[in-house]
């Protein structure tokens, strides 16, 4: 074990933390600071992203419809 690690956790409960808060950012900052064509591909992953949530959404529907009838079909039969 390396001596840094032993020495942070025999004493981390005695000793007040000295950490500073992490500063919060803005996500209109970054959007910013990025290059047009990095935006453009974010927002085209997210846009494909996205898409794919609902089509798997709309997948489970039919799926859930589906068995439905499969079982009042067989309800049907017997």
């Amino acid at each position: 074990m390396p001596k840094c690690a032993s020495k942070n956790t025999t004493k981390s409960a005695d000793k007040p933390s000295t950490t500073k808060p992490s500063k919060s950012v803005d996500k209109s900052e970054t959007k910013s600071t990025l290059s047009p064509a990095l935006q453009k591909a974010q927002e085209t992953r997210r846009a494909n992203a996205n898409a794919k949530k609902e089509q798997k959404l709309k997948r489970q529907e039919t799926m859930k419809r589906v068995a439905a009838t499969r079982l009042a079909k067989r309800a049907d039969k017997k």
